[in-house]
């Protein structure tokens, strides 16, 4: 039983990385003035910080909702017998809690298909580096606690440490 992964987009991951087999990212929500953006599909990083210099109001993000998660669980049981997911930390956002109503909602709609739910601890590069963990355990042939077992392994030893250039957008 192959292990798919599912990692939140505020991981962060290279557009080569996030393309990976087995490797599914559900995109955060991106509000800039009345448009809202999927983060990574319809708005890039580059094209999002080109905007960012020019905004007098500024962006608002929010979490995917339990419906992008399930959809996106769907999409990965296709190929999968178990999936792993892994959120952005629950203190910087719900992200963690719409993939555990996904997974309560999936039960009916995901059958035969175990999902765990992991909360990273982190964000951006730290969240990535144990998605990329988790995802090199299921391309070993781990079982899902042995791809959960790996993730755990690597997260008490993950810091994000974040420089800005400036203060005006914090």
């Amino acid at each position: 039983g192959r292990v798919a992964i599912v990692v939140d987009s505020a991981a962060s991951l290279p557009a080569d990385t996030a393309e990976r087999e087995g490797l599914f990212v559900v995109p955060m929500q991106l509000a800039v003035g009345d448009e809202t953006y999927l983060d990574g599909r319809d708005l890039k990083p580059t094209a999002f910080y080109r905007m960012l210099r020019d905004m007098t109001d500024l962006p608002k993000s929010a979490a995917p909702s339990p419906a992008s998660f399930l959809e996106t669980f769907r999409s990965a049981a296709k190929g999968a017998a178990a999936i792993f997911c892994l959120t952005v930390s629950s203190r910087f956002s719900s992200s963690h809690d719409s993939a555990r109503t996904a997974v309560r909602e999936a039960e009916g709609a995901v059958q035969h298909t175990e999902i765990a739910v992991v909360d990273s601890g982190s964000a951006a590069g730290g969240e990535g580096l144990i998605a990329l963990e988790a995802w090199r355990a299921a391309q070993l042939g781990e079982s899902l606690d042995g791809v959960v077992a790996a993730a755990e392994a690597v997260i008490p030893k993950v810091s994000l440490l974040a420089y800005v250039d400036t203060l005006h957008y914090l």
